[in-house]
């Protein structure tokens, strides 16, 4: 039998994100969710935001709720002597890196945001390079909008929606 109590190698595929090719990263991942037992509080916000990227996004979602109920869940004592605070900033990445698919590339800020079955929408903040954003993501469209700064470079499912 083996087992894992976390993401350490998945966070690499996260954190490299372009050293590897999507086959490599796909089959290590699944190799890993099946043998991880996600008894760190970091590992399911990780392994969710990984399930988004590589475009699972149901799986992507059971992991998330599951990420959320590591404070928020039935264990009522879970958080007796104080909440798993690096585990709310996993679940902030979940949102906008996995379910938003929000990065910095080079120059530009690249947004392929997804929309797991069981969400009907959602809107996140982005504050980039000194600019604010706004990302709106429903069933029908994604949009992203400046609300302050100067414009950057911005693109959006593959199209540049704002430039420098």
């Amino acid at each position: 039998m083996r087992v894992c109590k976390q993401a350490d190698l998945v966070m690499l595929f996260y954190t490299l994100r372009n050293l590897f090719d999507k086959e490599t990263v796909k089959n290590n991942f699944a190799y890993y969710e099946n043998c991880t037992l996600h008894d760190s509080s970091l590992s399911l916000c990780i392994h969710s935001l990984m399930a988004s990227r590589l475009n699972m996004p149901e799986l992507a979602f059971e992991l998330f709720g599951k990420c959320c109920e590591v404070d928020l869940g039935e264990n009522t004592d879970n958080s007796d002597s104080g909440i798993h605070s690096a585990s709310i900033g996993g679940i902030w990445l979940a949102l906008a890196m996995g379910f938003g698919g929000v990065r910095a590339e080079e120059d530009d800020l690249i947004i392929e945001p997804i929309l797991p079955e069981g969400i009907t929408s959602y809107s996140l903040p982005i504050i980039y390079r000194g600019s604010k954003y706004q990302l709106n993501v429903d069933a029908d469209d994604a949009k992203v909008r400046r609300l302050s700064g100067e414009p950057q470079a911005v693109v959006l499912n593959g199209k540049t929606v704002e430039s420098k």
